[in-house]
């Protein structure tokens, strides 16, 4: 029997966390110990390495992909976001091959199991929770076709919709063998991202109940771990197959703060060539735990913040944030001890008080000042969650708007046609309020996004420092925004946005600090959106030299630069308006010698600058630049 897993695609640009499939490569190592033949298709691979194939026939084109390996089952996986590919993929491939079976499973298929067989004929089977037992059972069903099936698959059986009858076995973790990294090229995977980034699987499910999380579903009270002897061994098999960081993928790395003490324990000691990122709960990050992180070269921790005034925490269950005295404690010590912590916000519904989103701004741009990451997401209200039991009986409306704005997904992903139907089934491509009140605040935080992220000191100043409100600066946005954003091309967008509301900020009262922040803000802005194929012409003691590119750092964050032939030779480049704008830029080939200059270390961040052409003159040591700032639109 031939078995073929897909992994449908979900990314498109940026590739810091593409890695090879690990579930999919995990469940079919277990089911070859029963000599089953499986190969695994990673479409999400297939499509960052070629973007051009994100088009009307990449459907029939995967479908291809799929049959040329003459499969008798086919198993698909979805976290939510592309689900309808692959229901879409299973309905082209059975319409070619009717007796072909088709399995899906994952946290979103599971969660809707039985709605799934009873709108989708094109689907034979769905399982629930975890898959590796399951999985087997359906495929020795399949081959001897009298066995039962465990009580976590649902299927049909003489046009019925049942579930299996077996007590499904949680299997311990020791059991499922490591995963079959020889069926995918992991040569690709590292051209594509340098990191050579593996997810590994050190545990399963969460000791929190957040009302807005799939893990409560999908593994309900089960919590379990690999021995830290386990998790050492099958990180150095890792390191033979190229891996250079690791990012532990179970929900909460610190369920035990005593097992995760001794697992990092046992990787200092065993000097294991990794680092590692990973998702901590917050509560639990205790300076003794961060000590040791930091010692087995932990260098990042996923930590939802996502509530922040006290109804959303009590609505979504996560009672985390006592104050910012202390969790500013946390992050800073996270920080010193070289590991950055990426701080996720949720933020709620139109119909929800806006005030809650103001206070989660507000609380981003503190962790953004103390040198944290931040992602920004408004809430879905997923299927089977408890969020969604005290949400029943609203009327739900199809909308793309946010697969387009908030993640970086292809066309393909963005459009589900499955959800203009039915979408309740599908929480990223629906919306419990209308359509255009849901549209027009999806633009709005789009605009707040691009904000946090390009002009941050600016509205550190002007809402952190000030106490003004961001939300009232957007009232010029209104429903014609969403079509003109819509027709930008996503590169453009971060810079369009930025621009827009530049036009309008400038018009404020603002203070003679926001204003200063702003302008110099807008300025990096402008010079990292320059067109490309371009370059910058210098004139340097005379000479005349071109840089292909450059690398743009805010001067005000060094307290001294060293006065040196290389400095001197570097590009350096005052914006003037009538504030003072600085920051220098490096060539592409002397970036790296500031990068090892101490003084690098302090910079807020280094940004590339796609090819410009401007010309520019030395003066005394510094490099002025002719065309005047005011030629920002």
């Amino acid at each position: 029997m031939k078995v073929v897993l897909v992994n449908p695609p979900n990314g498109f640009y940026d590739t810091t966390y593409l890695a090879p499939p690990l579930g999919l490569l995990t469940l079919a190592s277990f089911v070859r110990q029963f000599n089953y033949d499986v190969e695994v298709i990673d479409l999400n691979l297939e499509m960052f390495a070629d973007k051009t194939i994100d088009k009307e026939n990449y459907y029939q084109n995967s479908c291809k992909l799929i049959l040329e390996k003459k499969p008798d089952v086919i198993g698909f996986t979805s976290m939510c976001l592309e689900s309808h590919f692959s229901l879409e993929l299973s309905r082209q491939i059975k319409i070619k091959i009717p007796e072909v079976k088709t399995i899906v499973g994952g946290t979103h298929f599971g969660a809707i199991s039985d709605e799934v067989l009873e709108n989708f004929d094109f689907v034979d089977f769905v399982i629930t929770g975890e898959g590796e037992n399951a999985f087997l059972g359906i495929l020795n069903k399949l081959k001897s076709g009298k066995l039962a099936l465990p009580k976590n698959v649902t299927y049909r059986h003489n046009g019925k919709i049942q579930k299996g009858i077996l007590e499904n076995r949680i299997l311990p973790l020791e059991e499922i063998p490591f995963p079959a990294y020889d069926l995918v090229d992991l040569e690709r995977y590292f051209k594509l991202n340098p990191a050579h980034l593996f997810n590994y699987e050190a545990g399963r499910g969460c000791v929190f109940k957040c009302s807005f999380c799939y893990s409560p579903v999908h593994y309900g009270d089960s919590i379990r771990h690999k021995s830290p002897e386990l998790i050492v061994e099958e990180l150095k098999k890792l390191v033979v197959l190229g891996a250079k960081h690791i990012f532990f993928v179970q929900d909460n790395f610190l369920n035990s703060p005593r097992w995760a003490s001794e697992v990092c324990r046992q990787i200092e000691q065993a000097d294991i060539p990794l680092t590692f990122e990973c998702y901590a709960t917050y509560p639990q990050l205790k300076e003794q735990i961060i000590d040791l992180l930091a010692d087995a070269k932990c260098v990042g921790i996923f930590t939802g913040i996502d509530a922040v005034s006290i109804s959303s925490q009590q609505r979504m269950n996560k009672p985390f944030l006592k104050s910012w005295e202390k969790t500013s404690k946390k992050l800073s010590y996270c920080l010193e001890k070289g590991i950055k912590p990426i701080c996720a916000f949720i933020l709620e519904e139109p119909n929800q008080d806006i005030e809650k989103i103001e206070s989660a701004i507000y609380t981003a741009l503190e962790c953004i000042s103390l040198g944290c990451e931040v992602h920004l997401n408004t809430l879905s209200i997923y299927n089977k969650t408890q969020l969604e039991k005290i949400s029943l009986g609203n009327e739900y409306h199809y909308s793309e708007i946010k697969p387009e704005l908030m993640f970086d997904t292809p066309k393909v992903v963005q459009k589900n046609h499955f959800a203009k139907i039915m979408p309740q089934l599908f929480p990223l491509h629906s919306t419990q309020n209308s359509i255009e009140e849901w549209e027009l605040f999806m633009v709005k935080i789009y605009f707040i996004s691009s904000m946090v992220f390009g002009l941050t000191n600016t509205l550190y100043q002007f809402i952190v420092k000030e106490e003004k409100s961001i939300w009232q600066t957007l009232d010029f946005v209104d429903s014609g925004y969403v079509q003109w954003i819509r027709n930008l091309k996503p590169f453009e967008r971060r810079k369009s946005v930025i621009l827009k509301f530049a036009k309008h900020f400038t018009k404020l009262d603002l203070s003679s600090e926001t204003r200063n922040y702003f302008y110099r803000e807008l300025a990096k802005v402008y010079l990292l959106n320059l067109k490309n194929n371009r370059i910058i012409n210098l004139f340097i003691n005379g000479t005349k030299y071109q840089a292909k590119l450059a690398w743009f750092v805010n001067l005000n964050t060094f307290d001294d630069l060293p006065n040196t032939e290389e400095m001197n030779n570097q590009i350096i480049a005052l914006l003037t308006t009538e504030k003072k704008i600085e920051f220098y830029a490096v060539p592409f080939q002397l970036s790296k010698i500031l990068q090892n200059l101490e003084s690098a270390t302090k910079s807020e961040e280094i940004m590339s600058l796609s090819q410009v052409e401007e010309n520019v003159l030395l003066k005394n040591g510094w490099i002025s630049l002719v065309k005047p700032y005011s030629t920002f639109g």
